[in-house]
C-alpha cells in the first residue's frame, strides 16, 4: 500500500494511513515476537534527540539518572494491592530459570515504583536527603491486547522517574511541575500542543493520590501524551521509606513518578503528517535539512556531488544529501524525501552553483524560495526557527479545532466524540457512573482540564467539574 498525494485529509481510514506512513518512512520492521516492532535507526534517531533534550532539562531541575533491574520479585509488587489491581492483567511473570522452578517468580517491568521504592528507602535517612529524585531510560513490558506500532506495544521504551518529598504539599507541587515540564517540552521540541489536566478516579494511575495528564486529539481519538502522578504516602509506608524531619521525628516520605514513552513518536507522526506521508519539526527530524542533487547527467554528476558535500558542515548536524542513482528522475527522489518528512529541503544543481541561490522547499508548508550559498548558515538556522513555530501554532489550532462545547446534553457529548471531536462539558457523577457510562458508549473522561470552570453535568443536568471526553488510543 501507498499514500496517495491527492487523498483527502484527514483520511477517512486514518489508522490505515499511520500503519502506512510509519512503514514507508523506514521507521520500523517487523519482528519475531507479536506486538514488538523493531525500531530502525530513523526512529532511534528521534529517540536519541527526545533523550537528549529531556534528560539535560531534568538535570537542571535536579534529577539524576539511575538504571533499576528489569527483573523484580512477584512478591514484592503483591505488596502494592491496588497496584496489582491495575497491572495484573498485563504483567509477563517468569516462572523457571534454566531448569529451576523459582519459588517466588519474577516480574518483567511493567513499571518500576516497587523497585524504585526499595531504593529510596536505602538513600532516604533524614530531611537532609530530600527531595530525591531520579530518573531511568528503559524498556517496560505489557501484554497488550491490541498492539499499536508506538501506541500500544507489548516492549516499549520509556523514561520513568521518581521522586520523594518531606511533605504531601511537595509532592503534589512536583508532579504538577513535571507535568508542565513535559507541556513545554512538547512544544519546544516536537511542535505539539496538548490539553494538561488530571485524571478522573477510574482513569488514574492505581495507588496515586492524582494523576496529571497531558492529551492531544490525533486522527479522531484521543492519545494520553505524558503523566504525573502524586502517589501519597502509600508505597512509602508499604516499603517503609521514612525520614528523621527537623523536629527528630521519624515520618514517612511522599512520593511521585512521572513518565513518557516512544509513543511520543507515534504523537509526532500523527499530529503533523498529511497526504505525502510523515513530517518532522526540525528539532527533532532525521534530517533536518535534505539536499536533493539535481544533476542532469554524468559530467554535472561529481560536481554537484561535491559541492553538495561542502555544504553539509554549514547546514548543522544531521543534515544529509538524498541518494540518487544513475537514471533516476528527480520526480522521484523529491518523493522520497517528503515521504520521509525532511521538513528542510535544497535542491543542488549546476544552476544553484553558478548563480550562488539555492532554492529550498518547507516540507509542512510546501513554501518554495531561495537563499544565497554565503548566508546558507544562518538563513537555514531562520527557517529551522520559522518551521518549528509554524508548525506548533498549526497543532495548536488542530487541537482547538477538535474541541466540541457541550452544554449538558448526552447525545451532544456521544456525537462528538463518535465524530472523533473531544466533547469539553461537566461531570458530577461517581466513579461506578464513569464505568457505566464508558460500558455504554467507549467514551471515557480523558481528563479535567486546568483552569477551566464548572459545567453543566449532561447526564445528572447538575454543575460540575470541567471534564474532556474522548474515545482514546
Amino acid at each position: 500500500m501507498s499514500i496517495e498525494n491527492n487523498q483527502a485529509w484527514p483520511p477517512e481510514d486514518f489508522s490505515g494511513w499511520y500503519n502506512t506512513a510509519i512503514r514507508q518512512a523506514d521507521l520500523i520492521a517487523e519482528s519475531p515476537t507479536r506486538g514488538v516492532w523493531t525500531l530502525l535507526p530513523r526512529t532511534t534517531t528521534v529517540w536519541n534527540s527526545i533523550r537528549t533534550e529531556m534528560t539535560d532539562g531534568m538535570r537542571k531541575i535536579g534529577v539524576g539518572e539511575v538504571v533499576m533491574p528489569t527483573l523484580f520479585p512477584m512478591s514484592l509488587l503483591e505488596k502494592e494491592a491496588d497496584h496489582v489491581e491495575g497491572f495484573a492483567p498485563e504483567v509477563f511473570t517468569v516462572t523457571q530459570a534454566g531448569s529451576k522452578v523459582l519459588e517466588d517468580p519474577l516480574v518483567v517491568r511493567p513499571t518500576s515504583e516497587v523497585v524504585a521504592s526499595e531504593l529510596m528507602r536505602t538513600m532516604i535517612g533524614s530531611y537532609r536527603d530530600l527531595p530525591c529524585m531520579f530518573n531511568q531510560w528503559a524498556s517496560a513490558f505489557r501484554a497488550e491486547k491490541r498492539p499499536r506500532p508506538f501506541l500500544r506495544t507489548t516492549e516499549f521504551l520509556w523514561q520513568e522517574g521518581y521522586s520523594a518529598h518531606p511533605s504531601s504539599d511537595d509532592a503534589d507541587k512536583h508532579a504538577r511541575l513535571m507535568s508542565d515540564f513535559y507541556a513545554k517540552f512538547m512544544e519546544d521540541h516536537l511542535s505539539i500542543a496538548s490539553i494538561a489536566g488530571s485524571k478522573s478516579d477510574n482513569e488514574r494511575f492505581p495507588g496515586a493520590v492524582a494523576t496529571y495528564a497531558l492529551e492531544a486529539q490525533l486522527g479522531g481519538r484521543s492519545l494520553q501524551l505524558a503523566t504525573s502522578h502524586n502517589l501519597g504516602k502509600g508505597f512509602a509506608e508499604s516499603h517503609n521509606i521514612k525520614f528523621v524531619d527537623t523536629d527528630s521525628l521519624e515520618k514517612p516520605v511522599y512520593l511521585t513518578s512521572w513518565g513518557s514513552s516512544t509513543r511520543l513518536i507515534g504523537a509526532l507522526v500523527m499530529a503533523h503528517g498529511d497526504q505525502q506521508g510523515i513530517v518532522f519539526p526540525p528539532q527533532v527530524a532525521p534530517e533536518p535539512v535534505t539536499i536533493i542533487p539535481a544533476w542532469r547527467n554524468e559530467a554535472d554528476k561529481s560536481t554537484v556531488e561535491q559541492f553538495a558535500k561542502n555544504l553539509l558542515p554549514e547546514l548543522g548536524t544531521g543534515a544529509t544529501i538524498a541518494r540518487r542513482d544513475v537514471g533516476t528522475r528527480l520526480g522521484p527522489v523529491r518523493y522520497e524525501v517528503d515521504k520521509g518528512g525532511s521538513p528542510v529541503q535544497i535542491v543542488v544543481g549546476q544552476r544553484e552553483i553558478n548563480s550562488g541561490v539555492l532554492e529550498y522547499k518547507l516540507r509542512h508548508s510546501g513554501e518554495k524560495g531561495r537563499i544565497g550559498v554565503e548566508q546558507i548558515g544562518t538563513e537555514i538556522a531562520g527557517l529551522n526557527d520559522r518551521v518549528a513555530a509554524e508548525m506548533l501554532k498549526a497543532s495548536r489550532a488542530m487541537l482547538a479545532s477538535s474541541i466540541v462545547e457541550v452544554d449538558g446534553d448526552r447525545k451532544a457529548l456521544v456525537d462528538a466524540a463518535n465524530d472523533g471531536k473531544m466533547a469539553l462539558t461537566g461531570w458530577s457523577g461517581t466513579r461506578d457512573d464513569e464505568q457505566r457510562f464508558k460500558a455504554e458508549t467507549g467514551i471515557t473522561i480523558r481528563v479535567h482540564p486546568h483552569n477551566e470552570p464548572d459545567r453543566r453535568d449532561p447526564l445528572t443536568g447538575k454543575v460540575g467539574k470541567s471534564a474532556i471526553f474522548a474515545k482514546s488510543y
